[in-house]
């Protein structure tokens, strides 16, 4: 017996302690390290909320474009913005506004009657993420497309 109190001892110490907490707000863009973080029903809040996608409406990767992981985003919750930065160019700030996403391309359907801050219609497209189709609002504040295609230099 006391055998079997020591392999239960053994297993009732074996604790997983939690040593960093990574964020990743952009599909393989850079993580950010935070101390505490909100969950939301599908995980960590806005962790791989938003990706960033090319002129075909398919997400980019950084195992297809590699100067994906020189892009440090960070989240200010207070501020309500999302902070993109690299090397060598000014920092992108994009406000933080439920059901947007960084998708800079032409689109054609109409975003179900939503408008952006300046009044104009939010559009819809269809976005490939991996092997899954999804809907993804346009975004256009403060022109992300022109700086992710300097950052990445391809067209986005």
């Amino acid at each position: 017996q006391s055998n079997k109190g020591e392999k239960e001892e053994e297993e009732e110490e074996e604790v997983a302690v939690l040593t960093k907490l990574i964020v990743y707000p952009v599909k393989s863009c850079a993580g950010m390290e935070v101390s505490r973080w909100s969950l939301s029903t599908t995980g960590l809040s806005y962790d791989r909320h938003w990706a960033i996608v090319n002129a075909r409406g398919t997400a980019l990767t950084q195992k297809r474009v590699p100067k994906m992981s020189q892009i440090y985003p960070r989240i200010d919750l207070e501020k309500g913005t999302l902070t993109l930065t690299a090397k060598g160019e000014e920092p992108l700030v994009i406000p933080l506004r439920e059901g947007h996403s960084i998708v800079t391309t032409t689109t054609t359907t109409t975003g179900g009657g939503r408008k952006d801050e300046n009044g104009a219609p939010l559009l819809l497209r269809e976005t490939r993420v991996c092997t899954s189709k999804c809907q993804t609002l346009e975004e256009s504040a403060n022109d992300p497309g022109v700086w992710l295609e300097r950052v990445l230099g391809q067209p986005c």
